[in-house]
Parts: C-alpha cells; structure tokens; sequence
C-alpha cells in the first residue's frame, strides 16, 4: 500500500509532497518558537569548540562568543530554523521521488536532515566568527561575503543530502562501496586546520609582528605547482604500502605529542609528509621524490622561517625575501625540468581498504586534538620564591607585572638603569615569546641580533642572544635566554625543538624566559647579566 502511495502516479506524487511542504512549513515555525534558543545555544557551543580547536582564544556566555577584542550574539535569525526548514523541504523532495527507498527508509532519511541541518548551520556560524576575526573586522548580515557564505553551506548542506540519500540507496541494493581517499583527505585537512588557521594569522601580520606578510605566496608557489605536476601524472600504485606506513607513523608521532599540547610545529612538518605520502601512494615512490624540493618552497612559508633565518645569518627581511624567491625559482626549475610524463598502463588497482588505515590515524588524532584544545595547562612554577633586590651595587624596584610574568623590576646604579622580567611558560609554550614582537609592535626595529656564551656567571653554560634595537636615533639593548631545569637556550627555535623533544619522551617542561633590557647601560652583558642568580625551577 505504501509502495503503491509513493510511486503509482504523479498526481499522488503531487498531493504528497504538497502536503509535505505544509506540514514542513508549520513545524519550522514550531521549532523556531519552542526550540530557537536552544538551536542559538548549540550553535554557540559548537562555534566555542571548534574555534578554541583551531587555537583562538574564545569565551562564551551564553549565546554570546568573545574572541580577541570582538563580541558576537548568536541572534535568532542565525539559530538554524530556517537552514531546517530548507533542509526538510528538500528532503521531503528527494524522499518521495526516490523509488529504491521503503516508507520506512524515506521516514529515517528525512529526519536525519533535521540534524544535518543543525550542524551545517553551526559549521557556518564558527565560519562567521572565525573569518571575522581573522580579518579584523565583523562580517555584518547585510554584507555581500555574509551572502555568500550562507549560499555556500546550503549548496554543502543539500550536497551532503543527496550522498546519504545515494548511502542509503546503497545499503539497501547491498551494493555499498565508497572510494576512502576523499574522506581520507577530507580529514587530514581537518587535523591540518589549526596549523592552516595560525598561519593565516601570521601571514595577515599583527601589530607586533610583519615578517611574514609575504609568505603566503610560496606557500602558493609549491602547493600550485606540486598540484599541477600531479595532475600531468599518470597513476603507478606500486608504492602505496610505503606511502600509508609512512603516513600512520607520522600520524603515530604527531598524535603523541599533540597529546600533551597543540603544537603546531609538528602540525606543519605533519603537512609536509602527509603531501608526500598521498602522492607515493597514487603516483609512486620515484615521482614523491623528484617533487621532495618543492616541499622546501612550501616549508620557506611557514611562519617564523624568516625570523629564523634573520637570526641566524643577521639579515634584513628584505634580503631573506631575495633569498628566498631566488631559492624558488632554482627548485621549481629543476623540477620541472627533471620531471616527465610517464605513462603507467599496467598500474595495480588499490586495495578497497588502501585508505581505511589513513582514515583511522587521522580521526585518532582529531579526538586527540580536540581533548588537548580543551585542556587547561597544568601551572608547573612555584610562585612562592624570592628574588633579591640588591644585586651587588644595583637596586631593584618592582613594576607592574602581567599574565604570566614572575617578575617586572627595574635595577638601577648610579645613572645607570637595567630591567629584567622573568616569564613563566605555565605549561604551555604559547604562553612566551622573544621581546621583538613586542618591541616590533611599538617601532623599533632589530639593528643587530648574536648569540654570546657566559661561563662566569651563577647560570651553568648560559647561552643567550643579544638583540640591539634602533629608532629614529634612539637605541636599545636586550639580552634574552629560555631555561628549563639546568638546560638553557638562546634562541625560540632551540626552544620549541628541546620542548617538543621532551613531549615525545613523555615530559612537561617548566620552562622561564629571562628578559633583560637597557637604553643607558652600555655594557649590560658584563656588568649586569654575570651577577643575575636563577630560579630555581621545580614541579612541586
């Protein structure tokens, strides 16, 4: 009788889905009036997770999201009760057209779009929230890109209808079988999000930080090319076991340490192997190796490389960006010119589980990610301790300190006049950076940068980077260093890599970051830095 109903003749068809369409249409206004708060609410905390995963730092009260200095309400136009309406609708539609489906079946299909739609739209909301802040400004509901948006995930929201509505159609002619690899990559993308988010950031520039504003562009270059070379490539899966071991182990590590803290350092070199095991596994081992320099390209965007090479070699940004687009060309060069197109004719087909292992990694460390975003770190410094004020001849007098700052003093003799502040990492490594950001951020800029070894002061082997700032005529000296324990480095590359190091055994460093800095004090690294005693740091 039912099948008869669905599918005996388009007058039937007719009177169904127009009736469909009313009772649709009368229960959207029921959930807009019994439920629109509720739909607010889990927007709201879908946006809070999700953003706080990509590593923004975001509160919610209530229906309202705090990021950065911006304040967002989830107003009732954007609770979803329109986006389940529409979704309904369509699937109404689609259900009643479809003859492969029971009653039953077309029943479970329509409801399953009631939370579909719930989570598209949250999806969207947290692309709201996060695009504004992103660009600096909020994206009004009476702007074109706010459009735009809103056609894109109703396109994304009815696309994803009609691939369960073909899964159910499957799973009934028990004819079910779904290629793994684009799931597969979907959620690689996923995992890569909060490196990909950090590195928007960094390539928009903030105002203490414009080094990398110019990046993004070889990450373009490498990406651009390294696709196009894939696309003049024939298949050859003769390599594709190499190509997945060297993906779930990468995954493996990289699960490990996001266990104990986002790092997105780890994220970005995760990148970088996970590109290349795709490509062994669909185009071999051989032609992964010829692209291997390409890779370099995409590595020279991440954010901090310029830094990082300023810091070693003196440079200016200028010449690093010379450099850099000079290295560019010569890699992207030899590569095209080693690369020709080989035509495989008897390449293995992948298994049908090929990708189901990638699939397993990745949505394992996804769950991992998600635990640690919302893990507060573990404070590892003891407050209670004294600092002395009177260091030989100089006098401290305390300023205001902030966050996670130990210690803010200025030390003075005579006309003389030093200052020193102590930062504790409190667990996470975000939590500190060198003093060029800050100093960047209020005019000065880097005249010189070298790194000087101490062995006469109460420090063991002290390592630490001397930073001379220039502006308009004025100059200023910092001297800096990272400590943990009885380990200390100069630089923030040294840094990250003895504390990723370190998670990979298991360990949570207390790492403290001493600043000192003088505009008068014109041997601050002989007179002042060798009497400076250390904290002494513990877990207790």
């Amino acid at each position: 009788m039912a099948q008869t109903l669905f599918t005996k003749s388009l007058v039937h068809k007719t009177v169904l889905i127009s009736s469909c369409l009313l009772i649709v249409l009368y229960f959207g206004e029921v959930f807009d009036q019994l439920w629109g708060t509720q739909l607010r609410l889990i927007s709201a905390i879908f946006s809070e997770y999700f953003l706080s995963y990509l590593g923004m730092d975001i509160e919610r009260q209530f229906t309202i999201l705090e990021v950065g200095n911006m304040s967002f309400d989830i107003i009732p136009a954007c609770n979803g009760s329109k986006s389940i309406k529409i979704s309904l609708i369509s699937s109404c539609i689609l259900a009643i057209a479809s003859k492969k489906l029971t009653g039953l079946s077309k029943f479970i299909f329509i409801m399953l779009s009631i939370p579909l739609a719930v989570f598209v739209n949250s999806i969207r909301v947290s692309a709201l929230v996060g695009l504004s802040y992103l660009s600096g400004s909020i994206i009004h509901a009476d702007t074109l890109l706010h459009t735009i948006i809103g056609l894109v995930f109703f396109a994304i929201n009815i696309y994803m209808l009609t691939k369960i509505l073909e899964l159910m159609i499957s799973l009934k002619q028990a004819t079910f079988k779904i290629n793994l690899l684009y799931p597969a990559i979907l959620m690689t993308c996923l995992v890569m999000l909060p490196f990909f988010t950090a590195c928007i950031r960094d390539w928009k520039g903030t105002i203490y930080n414009q080094n990398d504003t110019a990046s993004f562009l070889f990450f373009i270059w490498g990406i651009g090319i390294y696709a196009f070379l894939a696309f003049k490539s024939s298949k050859n899966h003769s390599d594709y076991l190499s190509g997945i071991l060297m993906m779930i182990f990468i995954l493996a590590i990289t699960s490990l340490i996001q266990l104990f803290s986002m790092n997105n350092y780890i994220l970005g070199f995760c990148f970088l192997v996970s590109l290349h095991s795709f490509n062994t596994i669909e185009y071999g081992f051989q032609n992964s190796l010829k692209k291997t320099p390409l890779l370099f390209i995409i590595f020279m965007a991440y954010p901090k490389t310029n830094e990082q090479v300023m810091e070693m070699f003196n440079l200016s940004l200028d010449h690093v960006l010379i450099s850099k687009f000079i290295i560019a060309v010569l890699l992207s060069s030899f590569v095209l010119s080693r690369t020709k197109t080989i035509k495989y004719t008897c390449t293995r087909p992948l298994p049908f589980i090929c990708y189901k292992y990638i699939l397993v990694a990745t949505c394992f460390l996804f769950g991992i990610q998600l635990y640690s975003s919302r893990k507060s770190p573990v404070p590892l410094v003891t407050q209670s301790f004294y600092y002395p004020y009177i260091l030989n001849n100089w006098e401290g007098f305390d300023l205001e300190v902030n966050d996670q700052e130990l210690i803010k003093r200025i030390y003075t003799k005579g006309s003389e006049s030093a200052g020193l502040m102590i930062i504790s990492s409190e667990g996470d490594s975000k939590n500190i950076h060198t003093p060029e950001y800050c100093q960047f951020g209020i005019g000065w800029e880097v005249s010189s940068r070298q790194q000087i070894q101490y062995s006469n002061t109460k420090f063991s082997d002290l390592n630490v980077t001397k930073l001379k700032l220039k502006q308009e005529g004025l100059s200023r000296e910092f001297i800096y260093w990272f400590q943990s324990d009885d380990f200390t480095c100069a630089t923030y590359s040294e840094f990250i890599a003895h504390n990723t190091m370190a998670q990979l055994q298991g360990k949570q460093l207390p790492w403290l970051l001493y600043i000192t800095w003088s505009d008068n004090c014109t041997q601050l690294e002989k007179d002042f830095i060798p009497i400076l005693p250390e904290i002494q740091v513990n877990t207790d």
